[in-house]
């Protein structure tokens, strides 16, 4: 505006200076006067294309900033769904809306982000971590219990394994005591057919004896048949209780085994999910000024 008041003003003195009949004194003037508001209009020009170029400046700065904060709320959504925190109905949420909405158009800058950080966001987030971080500490304390557990059963099972141990030393005896048995047996029969062969060849002379003699053999062949009777069962019962224990031991070594599986399997998913967690809340902090806003619109 002022630059076209000068140029009419300038054109007004021209017209003048047409219409009027002047001195050189006076033409000489006008000229000067000319100069100087010739000078005046290119810095009027300078200063126009100045302040055209810091508006040019100072609105690509603030579609950066724009371009920023929708950005970073782009961010802080996406990241607050992955936490199950959006929308306020979610595991995390607890009724408290985090969701941001850029509103570029608002008054002040803290309203920019269409919600109350301070007031809302920040204590909901800070009870979020608090109870993420009791969930994690009362996770670490199972751990500990089932290891304690898994320790004491370890424990029974090497008892168990020493006792088992201890039965198949003594089995190992009882079955030398039922060979040597077998032994001595096989030499009392031995000696019994014996004398009977000898009885037979004289039973002509020696029938009394001979039968008397008969008698005592009946005798022994059927403590003989008890005895081997009572071996045999000995030896089955024996061979029962070692296949019994074998079982034992067995069954004791895959359930022990499926359950450590099954301790670490857990105690693996309890620390990763713990860990996620922890991680994930740690990125989620932010400073007191969580998102940088520009300060004019």
């Amino acid at each position: 505006m002022e630059q076209d008041a000068l140029t009419q003003e300038n054109a007004m003195l021209q017209t003048t200076l047409n219409n009027q009949e002047l001195s050189a004194a006076d033409v000489e003037r006008m000229k000067h006067e000319k100069r100087e508001l010739q000078k005046t209009v290119e810095q009027l020009e300078k200063g126009r294309d100045y302040f055209n170029q810091q508006i040019w400046e100072k609105e690509m700065q603030y579609a950066k900033k724009h371009e920023e904060t929708e950005r970073h709320i782009c961010e802080y959504n996406e990241m607050a769904r992955k936490l199950k925190l959006i929308p306020s109905s979610a595991e995390n949420a607890n009724g408290v809306d985090f969701e941001m909405h850029f509103n570029p158009h608002a008054q002040r800058p803290d309203q920019r982000a269409h919600m109350d950080f301070k007031g809302t966001i920040k204590p909901a987030l800070l009870r979020l971590k608090q109870h993420i971080s009791e969930k994690s500490r009362t996770n670490q304390s199972q751990v500990i219990t089932e290891e304690e557990a898994f320790d004491q059963i370890s424990e029974m099972v090497s008892d168990k394994q020493e006792e088992v141990s201890a039965l198949e030393m003594k089995l190992q005896v009882l079955d030398k005591d039922l060979d040597w048995n077998k032994e001595l047996m096989a030499k009392e029969l031995q000696k019994t057919t014996g004398t009977a062969q000898s009885l037979d060849e004289g039973v002509q002379q020696m029938r009394a004896k001979v039968l008397k003699h008969e008698e005592v053999v009946e005798e022994k062949e059927e403590k003989l048949k008890e005895l081997k009777l009572r071996v045999e069962q000995s030896a089955v019962e024996r061979e029962e209780e070692k296949e019994e224990y074998s079982d034992f031991i067995v069954k004791a070594c895959h359930m022990i085994m499926e359950h450590k599986t099954l301790i670490q399997n857990r105690t693996h998913e309890l620390l990763e999910q713990a860990e996620e967690i922890l991680e994930q809340t740690k990125q989620t902090e932010v400073p007191k000024s969580s998102i940088p806003l520009p300060e004019g619109a």
